[in-house]
């Protein structure tokens, strides 16, 4: 008679993964006069007041991921079992005992 076997294998699987990209862009404008002028190189005849206007970008970008992996296996299989077989032989030990038996048993009775 053979014998089974299983051998469950789980695995998971996932993966999730995220990029994000901000990018964010500004202007300034502020009052400056003719000293702040100055100390940037830049030099206006007749004006002592100037609006300045800066342009700024900033970007950023992340990035996550997340990976679990998930399987499911069964492996299944047959082993065989030894087992005894059985013979109508019967050994001399045996047959000494149950001679013994018998006559006992007619002693017994009679």
């Amino acid at each position: 008679m053979p014998e089974y076997h299983r051998e469950y294998v789980h695995r998971t699987d996932n993966l999730l993964r995220t990029d994000t990209v901000r990018e964010r862009e500004w202007m300034t404008v502020r009052e400056v006069d003719s000293a702040q002028l100055a100390e940037m190189g830049l030099q206006l005849r007749g004006l002592k007041n100037a609006y300045l206007v800066e342009r700024n970008r900033n970007s950023e970008r992340s990035s996550d991921r997340y990976t679990v992996c998930a399987d499911t296996i069964i492996k299944a299989d047959s082993v065989r079992v030894p087992y005894p077989v059985v013979t109508n032989r019967v050994s001399p030990k045996d047959k000494i005992y149950y001679a013994a038996m018998g006559i006992a048993a007619l002693v017994f009775i009679v």
